[in-house]
């Protein structure tokens, strides 16, 4: 949203860190091929319909040896049908993993922060 990237620039700039923030509509990242060293996603990929094609896109903008970070909330099981009606997808470690396989993604990890999963996955380095 623009206020989390509003919040983001502020504490990068308190922090000196020189990064940029680019808001794009899912599944496509409005970056050149190999453009950037990381891309955030962060609390967003139950909102995604396209996972292939987004991952594709991932790998696209990432630059090697680039790193993918997102996070997916883990609705409580008694709660799914509700997160699903609300047009909402929960995302299993297995389907993010796969997806990102898929897409050309190494070296996949995964933290469980109940309600919350974070995940990680880079672009091959170029040999």
């Amino acid at each position: 949203s623009k206020s989390m990237i509003e919040e983001a620039m502020a504490q990068a700039r308190d922090a000196a860190v020189a990064v940029d923030f680019v808001r794009a509509q899912m599944p496509w990242l409005p970056l050149q091929d190999g453009a950037v060293s990381a891309v955030l996603m962060a609390g967003s990929l139950q909102l995604v319909d396209g996972l292939d094609t987004l991952m594709r896109e991932v790998h696209r903008v990432l630059a090697p040896e680039g790193v993918w970070v997102a996070s997916t909330f883990l609705p409580p099981t008694p709660l799914r049908p509700f997160h699903r009606a609300l047009g909402l997808t929960a995302r299993a470690e297995e389907e993010l993993r796969n997806a990102a396989e898929r897409a050309g993604l190494v070296r996949f990890e995964r933290v469980r922060m109940a309600p919350v999963m974070v995940v990680r996955a880079e672009r091959p380095k170029v040999r």
